[in-house]
């Protein structure tokens, strides 16, 4: 079962097209998720995202690629 609560602080919106996107895998999504979270002016790092999700080089490339083949970033 799902436990869906009520947020009156310390949340964020992101748009449905994110989540409803079939061409990203789901470690994928997650990440993007975390990144539109950000601040705008926050820097993307790859060293960090390999660090904070506990993933190596050669996923980190895979998740950027693809994000960038499909338009979610450049």
């Amino acid at each position: 079962m799902i436990i869906r609560r009520k947020h009156t602080s310390n949340f964020t919106v992101i748009g449905n097209s994110v989540v409803d996107d079939e061409r990203l895998r789901a470690d994928e999504v997650g990440i993007l998720v975390w990144l539109l979270r950000q601040h705008h002016d926050w820097e993307v790092r790859r060293p960090a995202l390999m660090r904070h999700w506990d993933i190596g080089p050669v996923s980190t490339k895979r998740i950027i690629n693809n994000w960038m083949k499909h338009g979610w970033c450049q």
